[in-house]
C-alpha cells in the first residue's frame, strides 16, 4: 500500500473540500448531522495523509448581504475559509469569491499545480471557478430517481415540503447540467445506485469512479470506547431483554423508524423479553420524536427509549456493550448508502436490513439478515434471531462483511481516482487555450481577510 501511495502522490493535484458550514462537525467525535460529513471527513483523512490536502471552504448563506465574505478562520485545527454568501447574488460575484477562497488555501502549497475543489452536492456547482477542476460526490437521494419509486406526494413528505422537493429538483437538474457541461468534472461514487443515476443521466462513464466505504476508517479513528460516557443507554441495555435498536441522524421519512416501532410493539404483544431503543435526531424538541412515542402502548413505555443523536465514541461503545444481546436494525424505504448500519455490523453487531435495492448497504449483507420490509417481515427476522447466540452471530456477519470491505480497498480507490482525475485534467488543459491556474495572479482584492465585491 505505502508503495502505491507514493507513486500515485506525484500525480495528484492538491484538494480543497467545500462543505457547508452547517454540517463541518464541531470536533472528530461530533455527531454527524448528515452522512456527507462522516464520508467527506474519511476522504479528507486520506488525502491529508498523503500530503494533498488544502483545507476547506465553508459555505455559509447570508441574505442580508450585499455581496460575499471570504474570511479565514480554523476550525478543530484544520484551515479553513468561510464564504458567505446568498443566492440573490449574482454568478460572477460568488464564482470569484469561491476562486478567492480557493486561493487562500492553495497558498500553502508550492508549485503552479491548480487544486481540485471536492463538493458534497451541487449547490454550488454554477458558481465553481471556470479554469480549476472538481470533483464531486452526491449524497442526498436524486429526486426524480426517488420519484420513479414513490409519489411525488411521498417524496414532498420525505423532503419536508413541496416546495422544497421542487427546490431541489431544480437545483439538482442545474447541477447535473454544469456536471455534464465541465470536461474537467468528475465524480466520486459512493453509492451504485447514484453512479447508476448518474450514468443514466448522460454523465461519461470515464469521469466516475466508484470509492469502497470508508467504514472500516470511521472505526480506526473513534476508538476509544468508553461506556461510561452512554451509562443511561448501557442501563437501558442491560436488562435480561434482547435490545433492538437503531441509530439514525434524522428521524424522517427515508429512516422509517415507525416500522421499528411497529415491529417492536407487534413483538412484545406476543410476549418477547424486548427493548427497543432509537437514536437520533434532536431529542424531544424533534417533533417526530412525538410521534414515535405516540406509537408505543403506556403500558411498555419501561422498554422503549428515544434519545437524541450521540458522539461517534458514544455509538462504537454502545456497539461494543450490546455485541452479545442487541440486533441493530435498519428500517430506510430508500438509502443511498447505509453507513451506520455497516459500522454496526463491522463492529460485531447482529444487523438487519431491508430486502431492498433502494437501499445500498443492503448489498453487503447475507440474505439471512435481510428482511421483507413490512412488519410481519421484520418481526419474523427478529424472532429468528432471538432465538440465536447474537454474539456468534454477529461476529460472522462480521467475518462475511469483512470480505467486501476493507479500509485497504478505500484509500485505494480513492487514491487511483485522484490520480486519474488529476492526469485527465492536467491532459484537457494542455490541449486548450487555458491558462490553468497562477497563483501570482489575483484576481480579486483580499484585505483584512475580507472580501467584497
Amino acid at each position: 500500500m505505502a508503495i502505491m501511495k507514493i507513486s500515485l502522490i506525484e500525480k495528484m493535484l492538491p484538494a480543497i473540500l467545500v462543505l457547508n458550514d452547517r454540517y463541518y462537525p464541531g470536533s472528530t467525535n461530533s455527531p454527524a448531522k448528515v452522512g456527507a460529513t462522516a464520508f467527506a471527513v474519511q476522504v479528507v483523512r486520506v488525502l491529508e495523509d498523503a500530503g494533498l490536502f488544502g483545507g476547506v471552504i465553508l459555505y455559509d448563506r447570508q441574505d442580508h448581504l450585499a455581496a460575499p465574505i471570504v474570511k479565514l478562520v480554523t476550525r478543530d485545527l484544520t484551515p479553513c475559509v468561510k464564504l458567505s454568501f446568498n443566492f440573490g447574488m449574482s454568478i460572477v460575484q460568488v464564482r470569484y469569491a469561491l476562486y478567492a477562497a480557493t486561493v487562500l488555501l492553495a497558498a500553502k502549497f508550492s508549485g503552479s499545480l491548480p487544486p481540485m475543489l471536492y463538493y458534497q452536492t451541487d449547490t454550488l456547482l454554477k458558481y465553481h471557478p471556470k479554469r480549476l477542476p472538481y470533483c464531486v460526490t452526491h449524497h442526498g437521494p436524486f429526486y426524480r430517481d426517488f420519484t420513479r419509486h414513490f409519489t411525488r406526494d411521498l417524496a414532498a413528505i420525505a423532503y419536508g415540503s413541496e416546495d422544497k422537493a421542487s427546490h431541489l429538483e431544480a437545483t439538482q437538474e442545474e447541477g447535473l447540467r454544469h456536471l455534464k457541461a465541465c470536461d474537467r468534472a468528475y465524480v466520486l461514487q459512493h453509492s451504485n445506485r447514484q453512479g447508476e443515476y448518474l450514468m443514466e443521466r448522460g454523465i461519461n462513464p470515464a469521469r466516475v469512479r466508484a470509492l469502497n466505504p470508508p467504514i472500516h476508517s470511521m472505526r480506526i479513528y473513534h476508538h476509544h470506547h468508553k461506556a461510561t460516557s452512554i451509562e443511561a443507554l448501557t442501563s437501558f441495555s442491560s436488562s435480561k431483554r434482547i435490545l433492538i435498536f437503531t441509530a439514525v441522524a434524522r428521524l424522517d421519512y427515508f429512516k422509517n423508524i415507525e416500522l421499528l416501532v411497529d415491529s417492536a410493539v407487534s413483538l412484545l404483544n406476543r410476549g418477547r423479553f424486548i427493548r427497543l431503543l432509537i437514536v437520533g435526531g434532536e431529542g424531544a424538541s424533534d417533533t417526530a420524536f412525538a410521534k414515535l412515542i405516540s406509537l408505543v402502548p403506556q403500558k411498555y413505555s419501561a422498554h422503549v427509549k428515544i434519545t437524541c443523536k450521540i458522539p461517534k465514541d458514544d455509538m462504537y461503545a454502545l456497539f461494543d456493550y450490546v455485541q452479545a444481546h442487541g440486533i441493530f436494525v435498519c428500517t430506510s424505504r430508500y438509502e443511498t448508502l447505509g453507513i451506520t448500519p455497516l459500522e454496526a455490523a463491522l463492529s460485531g453487531v447482529t444487523t438487519l436490513m431491508p430486502d431492498c435495492d433502494l437501499v445500498e448497504a443492503s448489498r453487503y449483507f447475507p440474505s439471512s439478515n435481510r428482511f421483507d420490509l413490512t412488519v410481519s417481515g421484520l418481526s419474523q427476522a427478529l424472532e429468528s434471531f432471538l432465538q440465536q447466540e447474537l454474539g456468534i452471530a454477529g461476529h460472522e456477519l462480521q467475518q462475511f462483511i469483512n470480505s467486501s470491505i476493507s479500509e485497504e480497498r478505500f484509500v485505494c480507490d480513492l487514491l487511483t481516482a485522484w490520480s486519474e482525475f488529476s492526469q485527465h485534467a492536467l491532459k484537457n488543459f494542455t490541449t486548450s487555450n487555458i491558462t490553468p491556474y497562477n497563483k501570482s495572479t489575483r484576481i480579486l482584492k483580499i484585505r483584512n481577510r475580507r472580501y467584497s465585491m
